[in-house]
């Protein structure tokens, strides 16, 4: 199997103009960022939407995507940080499982994020302003896709070794964890170009992370009709 990893000269040219976000995606942009906030009961006053990831930068492959994060100040809610995250992640969820949406070819997905969140991307845009936060440079070192290869056969096969009848929540959660702190600890050391961020992508261009993603539905799926069941014997024997 061949790395999906790509590295351009050149920012995406169906997203990119002179170095500037093309004024019709711009517009698509912010029209979804404004729809997902009507979903949102509370008020909010977003500080800026955010275009980052692969699609900002010059790694990015027929399988990115675009990453539209909206900006906010969570100190601004008189709720725990604990209860904001989780409220705007269950938003977020929702959102992105209920709507199909394509600018040039590339899925989009958003993301509310904090303002004080420590986000590690290259290249990150200023949607509403119009400019660039962290412009993006080419990369000019070298991949080891040998490396990039062999760490994501380890992780695909315990991927597949992990997915079996005998995995429970409790496995499958521990999956997820390890998978998210390898990216984390590599984007911490390295940026996006780090060997655990790449193997990440992999993994989730060649459909592991939705594999892992759709199991852990499916086990949440069987506990709640399980419950539901119980519950409706408890009900009954009343």
């Amino acid at each position: 199997m061949k790395s999906f990893v790509e590295l351009h000269k050149k920012l995406n040219h169906k997203i990119w103009e002179d170095g500037k976000l093309k004024s019709e995606v711009r517009d698509a942009l912010g029209k979804i960022g404004e729809n997902f906030l009507k979903d949102i009961k509370w008020d909010i006053e977003p500080l800026t939407f955010t275009f980052t990831g692969s699609l900002a930068n010059f790694n990015y492959t027929k399988y990115s995507d675009i990453d539209l994060h909206i900006i906010v100040d969570y100190d601004k809610y008189d709720v725990s940080l604990e209860e904001v995250k989780d409220y705007f992640e269950a938003k977020k969820n929702v959102w992105n499982a209920n709507h199909d949406i394509l600018i040039k070819g590339y899925d989009v997905e958003t993301y509310v994020q904090d303002i004080n969140e420590k986000h590690s991307s290259e290249g990150v845009y200023d949607i509403l302003n119009d400019k660039w936060i962290v412009e993006p440079m080419p990369f000019k070192g070298n991949i080891d896709h040998s490396l990039i290869l062999k760490k994501f056969n380890l992780y695909k096969k315990l991927i597949d070794d992990t997915i079996t009848p005998s995995c429970d929540l409790n496995c499958i959660d521990k999956l997820k964890k390890k998978i998210k702190k390898m990216r984390q600890e590599a984007l911490t050391r390295g940026g996006e170009y780090s060997i655990g961020n790449l193997v990440f992508k992999n993994l989730r261009s060649g459909g592991y992370i939705k594999k892992v993603h759709d199991f852990g539905k499916k086990l949440e799926d069987e506990e709640l009709s399980l419950e539901s069941l119980n519950f409706k014997k408890w009900v009954s024997s009343k």
